[in-house]
């Protein structure tokens, strides 16, 4: 209630009785504008502070919950990279529990602030942020899965190349979205002062009209806005306590470049006292350079103030303390903007990577260097050979690229371990290293293999200078536990110019001349030129790799039969051989000289055997064994490589245990030299083959005029002569000899013998007149599709 005085005791009151009501109800008017002006200030000024207080509580809750965000974000960052240098499993699962700690309070610390009052632009931003962290949290949790399935490699490049510059992305989001709250702050207290002075000048006006009464409003009003800007100040109070309980630097300056604000957390990361930098000119305390160009100084908060927008740092960024010490740092700057739209000053926010960024780059430089050795990886030597190869396309030069493998380096892994064995690669890397000029590069391909590009020479002085590197390999003498290593090294070398196609095509060339260097006896260079006869010899066995591959995995095999036929006939016996054809792409049959040596070569002899064993006995059983009592025996052709395999051996015993019945029908053949080259091996395979029933027979017998001497150690059942021999008996009498001797010699040890290749009747007379006890070749019968040849048997026709 506001206190009165009488009507008489008001100046120029009227005094007599005709003026009285008139006074009085103009008293009354006034007392009723009085009254109704202050309930307008009150309710005015009453609604601004509640606006203010609630801006003031929303502003500073979103704030703390949009560093909640960032701490989470920041941790979980922290906890993948310690991750990626951490090897103990537990702990590896500690930091991946903590990830997934950090991101559950992220989420939460998320969902409270939409939960807030937001305008556009926040949400906005919010969005932005939410799909980012979607995709750097997949990523995140794929590094993480990746780590703890030890692939280490793949987390490391994922991590360096896309989740960290995805995670300074959501930084820089969520600092926008702080940035945008003193933004917003500053507008509501500038809109707060505008009407504050509206206010006021209404209540000056009225206290002009009101006279005396408007003494007392002011005085009500001058104790509310009192009031207000008490509320006001404890909000800036509030803001201020905020403002230094951020982590990140954060400085404010006015339009003249001085500063205005600056947090304890700025003030330390600078060097001062947050007081010694209030009102001083910002480029006097703030220092900040370019990493790649350290004497050029930036000025953020000045190129704002010249031409208003963010900036944010670009590249490696340094902040000079005033100690001189240096510490590497990310930034962004904001304008600030008036109420009337002015440009008021700007914001710069910053922060400490120095810890972040040496981690970065060592990850970067472990994801391009060896650990072992040191020296750069495939995947770094592959870019380098990347921009050779461009260079010398476009100033038509000519390098050199060297493959370098270790030679027998499996017997030191074998023998000493693989400790001895790494020990070595480094003693050899080391060497690399010390002979390579400063214009070459080397690096460790994996394994024992290393490879150098050599540069500014001729092909004479790349030779010299491998030759160097071969000698110094083999005069390292190599030790380990008493154990003396002869070490050498067998090295391929391709030109490396405007011709040598890509990557792949250049690698694969210096791989099959490396190749070849192992090949025509180790320790030595072997460089390849166009035209390599031996290199597109390899190069089409390698091409016959992948299509031996293909053929088996579409079952492109088939199977064809071709009779073994009785010198002395015996309708009781049928008897052929399994041959094998590939059928291509095109429907054509490819014969087994064309893709047997590159099988053989590379190993694939053992895939091409199971799956020939698995078909015929998958035939058999199809159509029967056998037919009324007579005998129908298959001989299936076995390479030196399948019996050396345990695992094959063992799996024929599994296929005659699971098909009773099926041993005495199934001929095993090897060659002589598979023999006599596995002849341990060989003499166990045939002594376990024979214990189920099967027959052994010895291939291509005579090829190596040396095999007499290991004969009587192979108890087998059928000597198969070779062919060579075979098809001029008419005509040579040497061969005529060597026949009849290796008859004679097969008969003596118990053993039916078998003659190959016979194509014509002279052949099978004189073949008749040695007592040769079979014979194969198209003059007595021709290959056919197995199938149909079983067809013929199950309807009781021979062959």
């Amino acid at each position: 209630m506001v206190p009165t005085r009488p009507a008489s005791q008001w100046p120029h009151a009227a005094t007599d009785r005709h003026g009285r009501p008139v006074v009085m109800l103009g008293f009354a008017a006034i007392v009723g504008l009085m009254l109704l002006s202050t309930l307008i200030a009150v309710s005015v000024l009453t609604r601004d502070v509640m606006r203010l207080e609630r801006l003031i509580e929303n502003d500073y809750r979103k704030i703390d919950l949009i560093y909640q965000m960032r701490t989470a974000a920041r941790e979980r960052t922290v906890s993948l990279q310690k991750m990626l240098l951490l090897s103990d499993p537990f702990d590896m699962d500690a930091e991946w529990m903590r990830i997934n700690e950090m991101g559950a309070r992220f989420a939460e610390a998320r969902s409270e602030l939409m939960t807030l009052p937001l305008d556009e632009n926040e949400r906005r931003l919010l969005r932005e942020q939410r799909n980012m962290t979607a995709r750097v949290g997949a990523l995140q949790r794929t590094i993480a899965e990746s780590l703890l399935a030890g692939e280490g490699d793949a987390a490391l490049a994922l991590l360096q190349d896309v989740v960290l510059p995805g995670q300074d992305a959501v930084f820089k989001t969520l600092s926008t979205l702080v940035a945008s709250r003193k933004d917003n702050a500053q507008r509501a207290l500038a809109q707060a002062h505008q009407e504050l002075f509206h206010t006021r000048l209404a209540l000056v006006i009225l206290a002009l009209m009101l006279a005396l009464l408007s003494f007392l409003i002011a005085r009500r009003v001058q104790r509310i806005t009192s009031e207000a800007a008490e509320s006001l100040d404890a909000a800036r109070e509030h803001y201020q306590t905020t403002l230094y309980a951020i982590g990140d630097g954060v400085i404010s300056v006015h339009a003249n470049g001085r500063v205005a604000e600056i947090n304890r957390a700025a003030a330390e990361l600078i060097g001062l006292a947050p007081e010694e930098a209030i009102g001083r000119p910002v480029q006097e305390i703030l220092h900040i350079l370019s990493e790649a160009y350290p004497r050029q100084q930036l000025d953020p908060l000045g190129r704002v103030l010249e031409q208003p927008g963010t900036v944010n740092s670009d590249g490696d960024t340094l902040l000079r303390r005033l100690d001189q010490e240096q510490i590497a740092i990310e930034y962004t700057a904001t304008p600030i903007y008036g109420r009337n739209g002015m440009l008021r000053g700007a914001i710069l926010v910053f922060r400490d990577v120095t810890r972040m960024r040496a981690l970065s780059n060592q990850l970067a430089y472990h994801a391009r260097h060896d650990a072992l050795t040191g020296l750069i990886n495939r995947r770094e030597f592959e870019n380098r050979i990347r921009e050779a190869l461009e260079e010398a396309r476009i100033q038509e030069k000519t390098f050199w690229l060297a493959f370098i493998d270790l030679d027998q380096f499996k017997i030191v892994n074998d023998t000493a371990g693989h400790l001895a064995g790494d020990e070595l690669l480094k003693r050899v890397a080391e060497q690399l290293r010390l002979l390579i000029r400063d214009t070459d590069l080397v690096a460790r391909m994996g394994g024992d293999e290393f490879a150098v590009l050599l540069r500014r020479c001729d092909e004479d002085g790349a030779r010299v200078m491998l030759d160097r590197i071969r000698h110094a390999v083999e005069n390292l003498g190599f030790t380990w536990d008493d154990k003396q290593f002869s070490i050498s090294v067998s090295i391929g070398l391709v030109p490396l110019n405007g011709d040598s196609g890509n990557l792949y095509e250049l690698f694969s060339l210096a791989d099959s001349a490396c190749y070849l260097a192992k090949e025509t006896g180790r320790n030595r260079v072997y460089a390849c030129h166009a035209g390599d006869l031996a290199i597109s010899r390899r190069a089409g066995e390698m091409q016959w790799v992948q299509r031996i591959n293909e053929a088996l995995a579409e079952d492109r095999f088939m199977l064809y039969y071709q009779p073994i036929v009785s010198v002395a006939p015996r309708e009781d016996v049928h008897f052929g051989e399994i041959l094998l054809r590939l059928e291509d792409r095109n429907g054509k049959l490819v014969p087994p000289g064309a893709f047997i040596p590159a099988a053989e070569r590379y190993n694939l002899m053992p895939r091409i055997d199971r799956w020939v064993l698995r078909s015929v006995v998958a035939e058999l059983g199809r159509n029967g064994w056998a037919r009324n009592g007579k005998d129908i025996c298959f001989s299936i052709n076995l390479s030196g490589q399948s019996i050396g395999d345990r695992g094959f051996i063992e799996e024929v015993i599994a296929l005659l245990e699971g098909n009773p019945g099926l041993a005495p029908h199934l001929c095993f053949e090897i060659t002589e030299t598979a023999a006599v080259s596995h002849l341990a091996h060989a003499a166990h395979f045939i002594r376990r083959i024979r214990e189920h029933g099967c027959r052994l027979a010895l291939d291509d017998f005579g090829s190596g005029l040396s095999s007499f001497g290991y004969l009587k150690n192979l108890p087998v059942d059928l000597l198969k002569i070779d062919g060579s021999f075979v098809r001029e008996i008419p005509r040579e009498p040497l061969d005529r000899t060597l026949v009849e001797s290796i008859n004679q010699i097969g008969h003596a040890l118990g053993m039916e013998t078998l003659a190959e290749f016979v194509q014509d009747q002279q052949v099978l007379d004189e073949l008749v007149a040695m007592s040769v006890d079979f014979g194969q070749g198209y003059a007595l019968a021709r290959p056919r599709p197995l199938a149909s040849q079983l067809s013929e048997f199950a309807r009781g026709r021979t062959a």
